[in-house]
């Protein structure tokens, strides 16, 4: 029988992190898995994480104990999905899967990471490199292989998507000419190429526009379910969409069906339940009913997150829960939104940064002058008064980006 414990720390997500100039990996947790010595490092994806050496330019693999599985030999990577990922070598791109063997050469001029059993590809795309940088010259065309690297649907399309939930939206010809349908797997037109703009579809339903500012939802039969075109549908967060018609915003759900009246002047997205809504030039919070929850009376309201969300009154920040009870009155200069139960804030007056917990305390007293981000994994990017950059722990402990001298 298989160690538990040894198959437990196999399957150990583990995130790239940066300390002292390197790269290395940290749990969820945020401790420390694999040694910040890397130059280069991306986030661990079944099991295996690609790695780049100081004093090199090539890319390799590592298991959870930062052991080579693969060695560096690629020019340019992609992460494993569904055991391959896309590797460059010179100017092409082919596939290795988690032993590092090669299943399908180099030949490509672009390729995504697999989803559902297939990995797009492009031909005839020109780049130029420059210092590090590319620049896209011209595009070529997309069509998709299969996870033995063999071609499985022509590459003859202008535009494409990744497939999801059995279908790959895909498009032919630019601007005013451009025609954009669904394909299956085989490759067969099971929605005719009739759109401007295509999404791909989450939960049975796509969001395409017929005419620009035309936006509808389709079922997966091409069918349009709502009658009257939207002039705006964004993506679905919690079960329904922002969607705007004659300039005013709403929510509908996947059915097309209006929930929250499109009647406001603009909104957020549906977070912990609520949404923020402008009426008036005044923000409140509406429920997925759209009963209005926290009436409209901030000069400015951020999504919930972690139950607590940023509002303004005038020019100064505060924390409300989801009652519109006061957490932190708008006392500071701005306030991130909350992570791993803790946000950034600003002082007013100094202009400095610190640190408060979920319920409105300073942990960390303001002495940064900007903190980048929001906690991920236990840190956080900031930047100190004299320019370093660099990241925090939950106790305020700075490891800067570059080595100290």
């Amino acid at each position: 029988m298989a160690d538990v414990a040894a198959v437990a720390e196999a399957n150990e997500v583990l995130h790239s992190t940066l300390r002292f100039g390197s790269r290395g990996y940290v749990n969820d947790q945020g401790e420390i898995r694999i040694a910040a010595k890397y130059k280069c490092a991306r986030g661990f994806t079944e099991g295996l994480g690609w790695v780049m050496e100081h004093g090199s330019d090539k890319w390799g693999a590592i298991d959870c104990h930062g052991k080579y599985v693969i060695e560096p030999r690629f020019d340019d990577i992609e992460v494993f999905s569904e055991g391959l990922a896309p590797v460059c070598m010179g100017e092409k791109w082919g596939v290795v899967d988690k032993t590092g063997r090669m299943v399908c050469e180099p030949f490509y001029d672009i390729m995504w990471t697999y989803k559902e059993g297939l990995a797009m590809v492009e031909v005839g795309a020109k780049f130029r490199r420059t210092e590090g940088e590319v620049e896209a010259l011209a595009r070529g065309k997309r069509g998709f292989i299969d996870a033995n690297g063999n071609l499985a649907i022509p590459v003859c399309y202008d535009s494409a998507m990744s497939f999801s939930e059995g279908l790959a939206a895909v498009c032919i010809g630019k601007g005013a000419e451009r025609k954009c349908g669904y394909i299956d797997k085989t490759g067969r037109v099971v929605i005719p190429l009739r759109f401007n703009f295509t999404h791909s579809f989450d939960e049975g339903v796509a969001a395409v526009s017929v005419r620009p500012r035309e936006m509808h939802l389709i079922t997966r039969s091409g069918e349009l379910l709502n009658k009257e075109p939207f002039d705006f549908i964004a993506d679905f967060v919690g079960g329904l969409a922002m969607a705007r018609r004659g300039g005013k915003y709403g929510f509908i759900n996947r059915g097309g069906e209006v929930v929250v009246p499109l009647r406001y002047e603009r909104c957020g997205s549906f977070c912990c339940g609520l949404a923020p809504v402008c009426a008036d030039g005044k923000w409140g919070y509406v429920d997925a009913s759209g009963r209005m929850v926290i009436p409209p009376q901030y000069d400015d309201a951020m999504d919930f997150f972690e139950d607590r969300a940023t509002v303004a009154m005038g020019n100064r920040r505060g924390v409300i829960d989801k009652k519109g009870a006061w957490i932190v009155r708008p006392v500071y200069r701005d306030v991130k939104p909350f992570s791993e139960g803790l946000a950034g804030f600003m002082e007013p007056e100094s202009g400095r940064c610190g640190v408060l917990d979920s319920e409105g305390r300073v942990v960390i007293s303001p002495r940064f002058d900007l903190i980048i981000s929001g906690f991920e994994h236990g840190l956080a990017y900031v930047r100190m008064p004299d320019g370093r950059g660099g990241m925090i722990d939950r106790s305020g402990k700075f490891f800067p980006l570059e080595p100290e001298e």
